[in-house]
């Protein structure tokens, strides 16, 4: 009898260990987004449990949000999850990123599903100057990354980070200082509906900044099985109307496989 009860325990704990083991973390590093990782954990859940099924039930995931710059990226290269979804601007700047492979790249929603577009809003139009310009924006943008997009424009620039976009656009309609507002697609769209005389003071002005569509990296060495059954799972969730709610609150329409880098 305990030896029957021991060869049962042992079958649980291998079980046990085989689950963990076929669970891939995947973590979404979009920095400076809003929310946080326990906001973001039903949404992270339910997306888990679509991919999940999308692979026929053959691998579990478990995906889980970072919206920190520096600090969550050295976090995520200590841990090393399987699969990082990280913000294109990061990916484009980070060789400590770019060693990896790359798996997939996000569709976007919208009109241009392999880049984001970021719209400047200013009461004054940009001009080549060595007045310090401040630019404010919600996105925690890669280290020179603005600074580099737009150096061709000859400006000289001081990138600031906000929380509340309504109150720092209200405070430069009201400025005559050089000051900007970079929002993004969802930002700008929910102003365009907004009705606020201050608003009608500010306007969009050229050039818009586009930055690339998510990357899909694996930061853990996967068996050619493992990576196929991935790629198939990113393939039938892109095509599910099951999924959709989820790759929609992600602002998503899903992914796009060995993409070219």
């Amino acid at each position: 009898m305990k030896i029957k009860t021991s060869l049962i325990l042992i079958t649980l704990i291998l079980s046990q260990a085989s689950y963990l083991k076929a669970q891939e973390q995947w973590i979404f590093f979009y920095p400076g987004t809003q929310g946080n990782a326990e906001e973001a954990a039903p949404l992270m859940e339910a997306f888990s449990q679509d991919l999940q099924q999308a692979s026929d039930g053959k691998i579990q995931f478990q995906a889980s949000y970072e919206n920190q710059g520096k600090e969550g990226l050295t976090k995520i290269l200590h841990k090393k999850p399987s699969l990082v979804l990280v913000a294109g601007d990061w990916y484009e700047s980070q060789s400590s990123l770019q060693v990896f492979p790359l798996l997939a790249q996000a569709k976007l929603l919208g009109d241009s599903p392999n880049q984001e577009t970021f719209y400047f809003l200013c009461k004054k139009p940009l001009k080549s100057q060595t007045q310090k310009i401040k630019v404010y924006t919600q996105k925690d943008f890669a280290p020179g990354f603005l600074e580099k997009k737009l150096e061709p424009l000859g400006l000289n620039l001081e990138v600031s980070l906000v929380e509340h976009p309504l109150a720092t656009l209200k405070k430069i309609a009201a400025s005559d200082n050089p000051e900007y507002f970079l929002a993004d697609e969802v930002t700008y769209q929910n102003l365009k509906n907004l009705k606020a005389p201050w608003l009608q003071q500010l306007s969009t002005q050229d050039p818009t900044l586009k930055i690339p569509a998510p990357k899909l990296l694996a930061l853990q060495t996967l068996p050619d099985k493992k990576i196929k059954q991935i790629n198939k799972a990113l393939e039938k969730i892109s095509k599910s109307s099951q999924a959709q709610e989820s790759l929609n609150l992600l602002r998503l329409q899903g992914f796009e496989i060995n993409p070219q880098k």
